[in-house]
């Protein structure tokens, strides 16, 4: 465009160089359309910048991973002259599109519109921005354009973890009763922590009525006890991710659905569990109710992975080194070590119940210490389910062979 600008400035003043020494009135004519066509079609730019009207929308903007939504956008002329050039350049981030959001290039006639739809497909976890990044408009002539950048407008997709139901999780399959029963005995509560004060439910012992609450409220009020560790199945999720780009991706989208799966399968089993992260505050949440594990899902969402946590046989060890005990462990990771496998091997020898999820991107062709760590855990008695891809989870941590 720049070029053409010299050239057609060159030429208005080779026009004018001539009225001017010859002083024919038809040179004179040329020189001024030509010096006045710039400022026209620079006018008509202006007012298709402040005229044009547009609108777009996403139907529902948050989502569970895996699903499209319906992404439209409207340009509308509602003058009566021509809109010559406009350019939409769209957001994009890592959201995979059934047809790819490109730039799209189009002119308006008076009275017309412009509509694009493009199907949505969400295939990762996050918050992604989408729709129009901004319009670039160029004037008749294409001696101008202008660039306007609508970053305050933006919409944005929140893209959730799927809900991934287990049935035959191997590792809670016949460790434990039915809740039921396990909640009735003995031992099984701490009564001297209090964690949770609600209504009384038919069927509930009488022994753990709130009896001053439930004066004070009018309603019989129940209290529940905190379930000692000992009692807990332990969930390690490393958040500890090598990987880049779409491998990056891929990876996070296992890791948070697959600890999510395990969580929800424990909470329907009426198996309390604990959480332990390697993030930076060391994060660890006991999860034995329904609003406990709607916090631990929210957090997984918005939780950030990335290289150089704390290496999650280092917890483990510190657990250890504790003596804090459980029954089952789950460990979901895309790392293997030396320390890592001794650490298991140690769980396994003391009497508990492991199972290691591991999350890759190898597609069966592994590194051979990853082989050789997946095949020691497995000779020791140690469940394990390789995951390849997020949309494999509920099949593979359902197998029973």
């Amino acid at each position: 465009m720049a070029k053409r600008n010299i050239i057609y400035t060159l030429v208005t003043f080779a026009f004018l160089m001539s009225a001017l020494y010859s002083g024919e009135k038809i040179l004179y004519v040329a020189a001024y359309v030509l010096l006045m066509l710039p400022i026209i079609s620079g006018l008509a730019l202006l007012v298709t910048v402040l005229r044009y009207k547009y609108f777009e929308d996403i139907s529902t903007p948050q989502v569970q991973r895996g699903q499209k939504r319906l992404y439209t956008l409207n340009v509308s002329n509602e003058d009566i002259f021509v809109y010559p050039y406009i350019r939409v350049v769209f957001y994009t981030g890592h959201l995979k599109l059934r047809s790819d959001f490109n730039d799209q290039l189009f002119y308006l006639w008076p009275g017309k519109s412009y509509t694009l739809q493009k199907e949505v497909y969400c295939k990762h976890i996050g918050v992604y921005d989408i729709g129009v990044k901004s319009f670039e408009f160029r004037d008749f002539f294409g001696l101008f354009n202008m660039r306007i950048s609508l970053r305050a407008e933006k919409k944005q997709v929140k893209v959730y973890p799927r809900m991934i139901s287990l049935q035959n999780f191997k590792l809670f399959c016949t460790a434990y009763q039915d809740a039921s029963q396990s909640s009735m005995k003995k031992g099984m509560e701490d009564r001297s922590e209090i964690t949770e004060v609600k209504k009384y439910a038919s069927g509930e012992s009488l022994k753990n009525i709130h009896w001053k609450l439930s004066a004070k409220r009018n309603e019989l009020m129940t209290k529940k006890f905190n379930i000692p560790h000992n009692r807990s199945v332990f969930v390690y999720c490393d958040l500890n991710i090598a990987h880049q780009g779409e491998d990056f991706l891929d990876v996070k989208d296992m890791i948070i659905e697959s600890c999510i799966a395990v969580l929800n399968d424990c909470l329907l089993k009426g198996i309390p569990a604990t959480l332990f992260l390697n993030d930076a505050s060391m994060t660890t949440m006991s999860i034995n109710n329904r609003k406990s594990f709607e916090a631990i899902y929210e957090m997984l969402f918005k939780m950030p992975f990335k290289q150089q946590m704390t290496v999650l046989a280092d917890i483990i060890h510190a657990n250890q080194k504790r003596n804090i005990k459980t029954q089952d462990t789950v460990l979901i990771t895309s790392n293997t070590s030396e320390a890592l496998f001794n650490r298991l091997i140690r769980l396994k020898v003391s009497g508990e119940q492991i199972g290691f999820i591991h999350a890759t991107i190898s597609n069966g062709q592994g590194s051979t210490f990853d082989q050789k760590f997946i095949n020691g855990l497995t000779e020791n008695g140690i469940y394990t389910y390789i995951l390849q891809s997020a949309d494999d989870i509920q099949n593979v941590l359902n197998q029973t062979g």
